[in-house]
């Protein structure tokens, strides 16, 4: 598989054939190592200075005890600029079922979280657009969004793609619908369309 900005790769197939092993795989979260191989080199041996070109976002999105801010930085520096343009495009709060209660001082906590499986969604978009990594992994990224804020996700993810390339993983039409490659599966192994 080769990836150029400009590229949005959908993944598809029935449930438990390995879509979101094979994203994993991608940023050596395999349990199988020395099976994921990049331009012929096995996974294990690399510089894993080249994970910085990514950025993942999970089935399972997670926060931290801490603020919203801290959330998105995750420990990196602030940039004030790429914060509010993270903001903006993960539609974190452009919405107005969080936008009147969370800002970036709001204080999350895992335990007890009032965030819904939609706002982790959009928090996750925004970690991961804050890395400006020139590859973003997305898995299942829309799954507890609904249909409207799933098209603006998607409409975001296809303007930003001029500058990076985007591998997702839907079982939703809205990602294949702006793809322009495709990964399938056929007897449990990828296949590239």
């Amino acid at each position: 598989m080769t990836l150029t900005k400009g590229d949005i790769v959908s993944i598809a197939g029935p449930s438990g054939v390995g879509k979101s092993t094979l994203l994993r795989s991608i940023i050596g979260q395999s349990s199988k190592p020395n099976s994921v191989k990049f331009n012929d080199i096995n996974y294990s041996s690399m510089d894993k200075e080249w994970l910085k070109e990514f950025a993942y976002v999970p089935q399972e999105s997670f926060i931290y005890v801490g603020t919203v801010r801290d959330n998105i930085l995750l420990g990196r520096e602030l940039d004030e600029a790429l914060m509010q343009r993270s903001i903006s495009d993960s539609k974190l709060f452009d919405l107005s079922d969080i936008s009147r209660d969370l800002s970036l001082d709001s204080y999350l906590s895992p335990v007890g979280s009032s965030l819904s499986g939609g706002q982790l969604q959009r928090l996750a978009l925004a970690r991961a657009l804050y890395s400006d990594a020139s590859i973003l992994l997305l898995d299942e990224f829309t799954s507890a969004l609904d249909e409207e804020t799933e098209n603006l996700i998607i409409a975001t993810i296809k303007d930003l793609s001029s500058n990076l390339a985007v591998v997702g993983v839907s079982h939703r039409p809205a990602f294949s619908s702006i793809s322009n490659k495709s990964i399938g599966f056929k007897k449990g192994m990828p296949e590239w369309k």
